[in-house]
């Protein structure tokens, strides 16, 4: 899945954080099928990725809810090189620098109406944070883009629920509170 970002598919991708009672919810919408990675000719079922713009991320994080609580050093481990490719055309990204990864993501929902409609859910996940570049292709220029993955297992099925095509993470206030301090200081 992706979002409908780019300006030539009439996109408006959003990013909602929700505070509940024990949780934050990150809701990302306006989503559409992206096209699988293939890893020695099998698509890629363990990753789902979502890009922002550097400038826009730094405008977002100003108005996002403050975290309840204090961050905590031991959910953000190493960064690893998670370097993929360009979905469209199978060009290489090019990574500009690893920043770190957080575990765990309590539980992620993916809901795709584009068909064949489908969920997919997993738990215990990894949040990737890199820096990339955007793709000259499509923005003109070579430009600066934060990118997350999200690595889990994800169990697959058609879906069975009426809702819009969204992922939806879940995650302590700690987490929460860990990545907004990575964030505001990797954003400086």
């Amino acid at each position: 899945m992706a979002a409908k970002s780019h300006r030539q598919e009439g996109g408006s991708p959003r990013l909602e954080i929700r505070l509940g009672n024990n949780e934050v919810e990150w809701v990302l919408s306006d989503l559409d099928h992206g096209i699988p990675e293939t890893v020695a000719g099998q698509e890629r079922r363990d990753r789902i990725d979502f890009y922002f713009l550097l400038p826009q991320l730094r405008m977002a994080l100003s108005s996002i809810p403050r975290p309840r609580t204090s961050h905590d050093p031991q959910l953000r481990l190493d960064p690893v090189n998670s370097q993929g490719f360009e979905r469209t055309e199978g060009k290489r990204v090019r990574m500009v620098t690893p920043v770190c990864r957080f575990h765990p993501v309590d539980t992620v929902h993916l809901y795709s109406q584009t068909p064949p409609a489908f969920e997919a859910e997993a738990v215990d996940a990894t949040l990737h944070l890199d820096f990339e570049t955007g793709p000259k292709r499509i923005y003109g220029d070579e430009i600066l883009e934060v990118h997350f993955g999200i690595e889990a297992e994800y169990t697959v099925s058609p879906l069975a629920l009426a809702v819009p095509s969204s992922a939806v993470l879940s995650m302590t206030d700690s987490m929460y509170a860990t990545i907004v301090r990575a964030l505001t200081y990797s954003l400086r």
